[in-house]
């Protein structure tokens, strides 16, 4: 998986838990322009950085390096909405 992929994944992800770039940078306190970067493809996030988004989207690290992605995105019980 490249740059461009993990960063859509990154993008897919915070979109479908309804985080901005701002919050999304602010729970794991890095930079919007650093979000928006890893987000573009522009640059690569660290391990570290990784490992924090998958905790502040609720996934599993492995999950942002995957191409299962495309057609799934994995929202833990606690953000899934209450069924009726």
């Amino acid at each position: 998986m490249n740059r461009l992929e993990i960063g859509q994944c990154i993008r897919n992800i915070r979109k479908a838990l309804g985080m901005t770039q701002l919050i999304l940078g602010e729970k794991i306190d890095l930079a919007t322009s650093t979000i928006c970067d890893i987000e573009k493809g522009r640059c690569k996030p660290s391990i570290d950085s990784m490992e924090r988004i998958a905790m502040a989207s609720k996934v599993n690290p492995a999950f942002l390096l995957s191409l299962n992605y495309v057609n799934s995105v994995i929202i833990s019980d606690s953000n899934a909405p209450d069924p009726d």
